[in-house]
């Protein structure tokens, strides 16, 4: 039985255990008469002697501490390491759908106090290395981390550019730093995750006859550089100077129109990961606007030039080699098969398919104006088609 002793004068108790008797097997000899039995006189009675038992009884449990009271010896610290890691390799692989959070926080905790108690309370010497906990646990608290709050999914703001040539579409993939995205004037607009935007380019040229002299005597200035050039087919000054002047005109020329379709209710929006805290969207006078998850849209931009020389003055800008071939034509005397020739290949230039480009590029912040299809979200889909209504080949009149 254990006993309680009472310890000084605040009357402290505490329990102090018996000592465990291990029982071993003996036999005794004795040899009593029937007159000391009768008297009782055990002083009499000779001393029992132990008699070692040929088959002494062994304990098959393992040696543990004298008392339960008492702590067993603590787990070592790679074993330790080594069961962590197994129990989140375990976690991991777990399906999302599982409780598999609850479990990750819980192990968390668990590797968060491994840290603290292989973590040093204080440094005895100022010359003493202050030792860091394994790198293991670091390793374990981030893979943990991310099974509790996995990270934001990527998202990306894409707008298209329609005129002449094509297509552009632009992307930008959005991070922390991004603070507000401004989208105005824009049509077919779609604005958060698991979304789908099927947009539709339609394109058709005017049936006019095109001149060349009418396209290169515009304006005064471009007559001035076209003389210029024509003296000197390489001077490089000139052709910049027309190459300005050519884009200027087409920009006036071209005009365009878009009618927008959208296929599908706007649903309740959830924006993941689409700005950082504090961040906000602002959207000024959309046309064709979704804004939800899981959405279809589908748009058709039509796209109409009015004066065909346009898409002349738009090539010749961004054909150098062109304009040389102008000006060496121009600075000879005019020959019908050199006319023919020129007029066919300008004629290749203003009937060249449309076509779809992408530019890539990330910034802080961004601004939208007059876009055709606008997409603002994670895991968003986007397809551009172009339908071209080219159906003619014609030559150019080189000369009036």
């Amino acid at each position: 039985m254990p006993r309680i002793e009472e310890m000084g004068m605040s009357r402290s108790w505490f329990i102090v255990p018996a000592a465990r008797q291990v029982p071993k097997a003996v036999a005794h000899e004795q040899t009593v008469t029937p007159e000391q039995a009768l008297r009782g006189r055990s002083s009499e009675i000779p001393r029992l002697k132990p008699v070692e038992s040929a088959h002494p009884v062994e304990s098959t449990r393992p040696v543990e501490s004298a008392h339960p009271l008492v702590p067993s010896p603590p787990e070592p610290l790679a074993a330790r390491i080594e069961r962590l890691t197994a129990a989140v390799e375990e976690v991991e692989r777990r399906p999302p759908a599982t409780h598999r959070t609850a479990r990750a926080q819980r192990l968390l905790a668990e590797v968060e106090s491994l840290v603290e108690e292989v973590r040093p309370k204080r440094q005895w010497r100022a010359f003493e290395p202050v030792a860091k906990p394994p790198a293991e646990l670091a390793d374990l608290r981030q893979r943990l981390e991310a099974v509790i709050a996995p990270p934001a999914p990527e998202a990306k703001l894409t707008a298209g550019r329609q005129d002449a040539d094509g297509v552009t579409v632009e992307e930008t993939v959005l991070d922390g730093r991004t603070r507000k995205v401004e989208i105005d004037g824009s049509f077919g607009v779609v604005v958060g995750d698991d979304n789908r935007q099927n947009n539709h380019f339609h394109y058709e040229v005017a049936d006019r006859p095109v001149s060349l002299p009418e396209v290169l005597t515009a304006t005064p200035a471009l007559e001035r550089a076209l003389a210029n050039l024509i003296e000197d087919p390489g001077n490089a000054r000139a052709a910049r100077t027309m190459k300005t002047l050519l884009e200027q005109q087409a920009d006036t020329l071209l005009s365009g129109k878009s009618a927008i379709t959208t296929t599908s209710e706007p649903k309740r929006a959830r924006l993941t990961g689409v700005l950082g805290p504090g961040g906000e969207i602002v959207l000024t006078r959309p046309q064709g606007l979704v804004v939800g998850r899981g959405n279809v849209q589908n748009n058709h931009f039509h796209f109409r030039v009015e004066e065909p020389k346009a898409l002349l003055a738009r090539a010749l800008a961004q054909n150098a080699g062109a304009l040389k071939r102008i000006a060496e034509t121009y600075g000879k005397p005019g020959t019908r098969g050199a006319d023919r020739d020129l007029g066919a290949m300008l004629a290749t230039l203003i009937t060249a398919k449309p076509q779809v480009k992408q530019v890539i590029g990330s910034a802080p912040a961004r601004r939208v104006r007059n876009a055709t299809g606008v997409t603002l979200g994670a895991r968003n889909i986007r397809t551009d088609t172009i339908h071209p209504r080219l159906r003619y080949t014609r030559r150019v009149a080189v000369r009036d």
